[in-house]
């Protein structure tokens, strides 16, 4: 009887532990799809936005490399800044950024920017400045990151890997590419650590205050890339 009694005591606390440990799981499952729960999520989605806006980048500024080398001569002969032919440019160039704005206001919205402050700061949702921004905080991000993979490979000291590890190559630095494409000489002044909320919103305070549309978003989007040496 001792026995038998031990060993119903002993799976009832097995069966006590095992609701515990199942209780616990479906808690924690529930914690991760929550979207933002964790840093680490936050990061994640982060880069994975970063990713494709850099993407979207390329590809766009790419095409928009072909129209301006095949259409420079039509936009030159307008005369004006008004006139119909500009006009015809800026509809082609915002068919080509239409991607890359939507792909900038998701990266933004992994720092907390949201539709209402970028419609309150650009009077519109559809701004092509917003881009600017978007291209901003990813250069910010890939200079911070390039900085820091430079820093552990000097500490590493690779010697023997200095001249074909890419850690140590000299390659297109990312804000002076930035700044020589849009030309907001007070953005630099936001970047003495990690990119937070509100640096973004200051940033793009700087942003908004420059008066480009899209011919001229599509001019600078493609003059970044050209520094970069993307095409």
């Amino acid at each position: 009887m001792k026995m038998i009694g031990a060993y119903v005591v002993r799976c009832i606390g097995n069966k006590h532990w095992i609701g515990v440990l199942a209780i616990g799981l479906v808690f924690w499952i529930q914690s991760c799809q929550k979207e933002g729960a964790t840093p680490e999520y936050r990061n994640v989605a982060r880069e994975i936005s970063l990713t494709a806006f850099e993407k979207s980048i390329k590809e766009s500024g790419s095409q928009i490399g072909k129209m301006i080398k095949s259409e420079a001569i039509d936009i030159s002969q307008d005369g004006t800044t008004t006139g119909k032919g500009l006009d015809d440019h800026s509809l082609k160039l915002k068919g080509k950024l239409k991607p890359v704005l939507r792909h900038s206001r998701e990266l933004l919205g992994t720092y907390g920017i949201s539709e209402g402050f970028l419609a309150r700061e650009f009077g519109n949702p559809e701004d092509p400045r917003i881009i600017l921004a978007g291209l901003w905080l990813m250069a910010a991000e890939r200079q911070e990151t390039s900085s820091r993979m430079q820093n552990r490979a000097q500490i590493l000291n690779f010697r023997l890997f200095a001249q074909e590890n890419s850690l140590t190559e000299s390659k297109p630095d990312w804000m002076e590419c930035m700044l020589a494409a849009v030309g907001v000489d007070a953005i630099v002044e936001f970047l003495k650590g990690n990119v937070t909320e509100a640096i973004a919103r200051k940033a793009i305070r700087k942003i908004a205050s420059r008066t480009l549309g899209w011919v001229g978003v599509a001019l600078a989007l493609y003059e970044y890339g050209n520094c970069m040496g993307w095409y």
